[in-house]
């Protein structure tokens, strides 16, 4: 019973470190969502990458022009991850005061910014030119870009 909460306390300390600190992170306990979301620990923390912006490689698509791209920057974020050398660092979200890490504030994700090999995710995703440069307020973010060309049909 003492092991099992000690392991219960153990895990919810190395949670709370993701989510309220920043440093190295094994790339084995991060995982690409989207192109720009991760999710990180074993008790998976949800990370809004800041910076940049990518379309969307799931339901949350628009469009299957907007899919496509969005699963290209998704493999190329799983390639980044999987090279190792992550540092990732807790930001603040521009969300109200007090919201961040809830639904009412960037969907229940923290916000953060990922390095690998000492370089910004950000920087390397719109220099491959699956991404486009996304920057928020102190309090508001801008509206998303629309990835549909506009003759693209919509998704149902």
């Amino acid at each position: 019973m003492i092991r099992s909460l000690a392991l219960i306390a153990a895990l919810a300390c190395a949670t709370l470190a993701y989510a309220a600190n920043s440093g190295p992170v094994d790339p084995k306990h991060v995982e690409a969502v989207e192109g720009d979301t991760i999710d990180v620990g074993p008790d998976v923390v949800r990370f809004r990458l800041v910076g940049f912006d990518t379309p969307a490689s799931g339901s949350g698509a628009k469009c299957t022009a907007e899919r496509e791209r969005g699963n290209e920057a998704k493999r190329k974020l799983q390639q980044l991850v999987a090279g190792g050398d992550l540092n990732l660092q807790r930001v603040d979200c521009a969300c109200a005061r007090g919201t961040e890490g809830t639904a009412a504030c960037n969907q229940g994700r923290f916000c953060g910014v990922l390095k690998a090999g000492g370089k910004d995710v950000a920087d390397i995703m719109i220099e491959a030119g699956l991404a486009e440069k996304y920057i928020c307020g102190r309090d508001t973010c801008p509206a998303p870009k629309n990835w549909c060309p506009a003759a693209a049909p919509k998704d149902p």
